[in-house]
């Protein structure tokens, strides 16, 4: 699945583009779900030159502090794993792990 869950984020310091911007590392980010309090719709900062689509985001009503975050492909799986889970950020231990989900629907999040 190209669909990861991420759970841990620290509420008050993470937000939908600080989300995109961690896991841009590790290869196209093509959508977010995150947590209300991960912040509103956002566009990347100018833009980013490895990304020809808009990322989308819809925010988790029923898990504060957890995000779904949808990778272009099964490499950008595994090394947002690797390099990500059970590293800690803003003094919370991260869990990152794939999902059962195999994509995230349009009408489960926002386009940017």
């Amino acid at each position: 699945s190209p669909v990861l869950m991420v759970y841990g984020l620290d509420q008050s310091k993470m937000n939908c583009d600080r989300v995109f911007n961690i896991f841009c590392l590790y290869g196209n980010v093509e959508k977010v779900k995150g947590g209300a309090s991960l912040g509103g719709v956002v566009w990347p900062r100018g833009g980013s030159p490895f990304h020809r689509f808009p990322f989308q985001v819809k925010f988790m009503k029923s898990k504060p502090g957890a995000a779904m975050v949808e990778m272009a492909d099964g490499y950008a799986v595994d090394r947002a794993i690797t390099h990500l889970n059970n590293n800690f950020m803003f003094g919370q231990k991260l869990n990152v792990c794939v999902s059962k989900q195999q994509a995230i629907m349009p009408g489960q999040s926002y386009g940017l």
